[in-house]
């Protein structure tokens, strides 16, 4: 053989053993996702990375039942963080296909039985200086980017020490991700013996607040009164945010709030109008005489002043030209 023979030889097997690497490649790979999506030792591994990515001994469960690769159940599962912990007796994940693999936790469904979110007890010591726009609107951080094409609870208590704070019987979304601080949902449903309540669209702080939200809540009555009925929707972001509230209670009533320039001036209005409110809605008893509002504020930051005329019956009270500072939260 011809050192010209030699050479041609190896350029033929070049591809042919690239070729081979390759396919080894992605066997080895093949093999590696079918142990992680089917076996009990994939769902260990892949729960000891959710572990560590929420901090030590964060996330705990007493029992963990099926794999990724179908459905994954959870029982008496507890969640440590800074004054807030939350507890389920069941949470059952359905991930989707490679729902790790971009390092966010995508799932085709959520269940959860049983939650309870207790938040630590306020202390009684003075009130905090007043926090100022955006940093008073809630943020939802997370360590990683969550989302579920459906998600229902059922049962969810929330309290802060021992006491109650909102409880809900059921709670069902679509399309439910938590991101950018914040989260997106086209359907968020939620009903208790308080009445039963409705939302979707997005709000996103980690996105200068971008926030587009609608919602229609219903609050039950006590027996022979009419329900109250609220419409809610906030749109904006953190250079200038509008809400509106519109509803029921008895006679009708509205409410509009809107900043403008947050990033400087932080200029706010507030506006308010209610005609025969019902007393048992501001907790005066149900065969009381109605009550009428007006509200009418502006300002600037921790500033603000105007007008509020209230009044029920014989009672009447205005404050003109009134003028407030919001000194603690």
């Amino acid at each position: 053989m011809t050192a010209r023979e030699a050479t041609a030889g190896t350029h033929r097997r070049w591809p042919r053993l690239l070729g081979l690497a390759v396919l080894a490649l992605f066997a080895g790979l093949a093999l590696f996702l079918g142990w992680l999506l089917a076996t009990g030792g994939g769902r260990d591994v892949t729960l000891s990375w959710l572990q560590s990515r929420l901090g030590e001994d964060a996330l705990t469960w007493e029992s963990a039942e099926g794999s990724l690769g179908g459905t994954l159940v959870l029982r008496g599962v507890r969640w440590q963080g800074e004054s807030v912990r939350v507890t389920a007796d069941r949470l059952l994940l359905s991930p989707r296909p490679g729902a790790l693999l971009t390092g966010a936790l995508r799932l085709d469904a959520l269940e959860a039985d049983a939650v309870h979110v207790w938040l630590a007890p306020t202390s009684d010591e003075a009130p905090e200086p007043w926090t100022g726009w955006p940093e008073i609107l809630p943020t939802i951080p997370l360590p990683f980017e969550l989302s579920a094409q459906t998600a229902t609870v059922s049962g969810l208590r929330i309290t802060r020490g021992d006491e109650l704070v909102f409880a809900v019987d059921s709670l069902s979304a679509d399309d439910l991700a938590f991101e950018q601080d914040g989260l997106r949902v086209s359907r968020l449903e939620g009903d208790g013996d308080w009445g039963d309540a409705r939302l979707k669209g997005h709000y996103f702080p980690g996105d200068e607040f971008r926030t587009e939200l609608d919602g229609r809540l219903r609050l039950l009555a006590p027996e022979g009164e009419q329900d109250a009925q609220v419409q809610l929707s906030v749109s904006g972001d953190v250079e200038a945010m509008r809400a509106e509230a519109s509803g029921s209670a008895g006679g009708r009533w509205s409410l509009v709030a809107a900043i403008e320039d947050g990033r400087s001036r932080q200029a706010w209005t507030l506006d308010a109008q209610g005609e025969q409110i019902a007393p048992h809605w501001f907790g005066g008893d149900s065969d009381g005489a109605p009550l009428d509002a007006e509200i009418a504020l502006v300002g600037e930051g921790d500033t603000g002043r105007g007008r509020i005329a209230l009044t029920q019956g014989d009672t009447a009270l205005a404050l003109e030209d009134l003028q407030a500072r919001f000194a603690g939260a």
